[in-house]
């Protein structure tokens, strides 16, 4: 049996445009880039017969779920998971612009 893994990244968000680590902060949102780059995910991916759908419940991930899921042919539930891993916003300030200055 083979199993096929599409892994999405969420679109641009409000804190990616300004250059900031959002981590598991819930406090951006997407940008009309971020639902442009999730409408062409859904578009790319939707000639791919999906089992299931998972995404993180922070905002800017279950908004670009659901873009994506608005191009697939057939009606699915979203499963939303808070096991998804993302940065612990703890770790790093917001202020920082550049992630490759505090990652090792």
């Amino acid at each position: 049996m083979t199993i096929r893994l599409v892994l999405v990244r969420h679109g641009l968000s409000s804190f990616n445009a300004k250059g900031l680590i959002q981590g598991r902060t819930d406090d951006s949102f997407l940008t009309d880039e971020g639902y442009d780059q999730a409408l062409k995910a859904g578009k790319a991916l939707s000639k791919i017969n999906f089992n299931k759908i998972y995404s993180s419940p922070l905002v800017r991930a279950a908004e670009t779920a659901k873009t994506i899921k608005k191009s697939f042919n057939k009606e699915q539930d979203i499963i939303f998971d808070n096991a998804f891993p993302a940065l612990r916003a703890c770790s790093y300030p917001s202020s920082v612009k550049n992630e490759s200055s505090v990652l090792p």
